[in-house]
């Protein structure tokens, strides 16, 4: 009877244990919302190229641009800005044959410390990004 008990107790504690008290719920990644705009380099419209979206803890919202304007989806909130500019660089180290590719953007644009962000909160339609390729 004492191991009936003990066991009934095991399976009690372990029931609560795997149910929670309900405070570690994961919330899913913001709601997203139209955006669109232009990005200039060098004070010209960037022909092609992407601009990044992006949310502290959420993948980012990459967007392609062409002829200097882009349009589609970013998450709510306060979003990082990244610009990419993806050009055929030097040979790579170990393969000489292949060519690396890089990112013409002088670096505070893009990486973490870009110095691009801005704070989405509705559909916005006049973004406006101006960045150099001057490292």
């Amino acid at each position: 009877m004492a191991r009936l008990a003990c066991l009934f107790l095991l399976a009690l504690s372990l029931g609560a244990f795997t149910i929670g008290c309900g405070g570690d719920k994961k919330e899913g990644p913001p709601p997203t919302v139209k955006v669109a705009g232009t990005v200039n380099v060098d004070g010209h419209p960037m022909e092609e190229g992407e601009v990044h979206f992006i949310v502290t803890g959420q993948g980012p919202k990459t967007i392609e641009v062409k002829n200097g304007k882009f349009s589609g989806e970013a998450f709510k909130g306060k979003n990082n800005i990244e610009v990419a500019l993806i050009k055929e660089g030097p040979p790579h180290p170990m393969d000489p044959k292949v060519k690396l590719k890089v990112n013409t953007i002088a670096e505070k644009y893009w990486g973490p410390s870009s110095a691009l962000n801005t704070e989405v909160t509705a559909d916005k339609e006049d973004f406006k990004f101006d960045v150099t390729t001057k490292r």
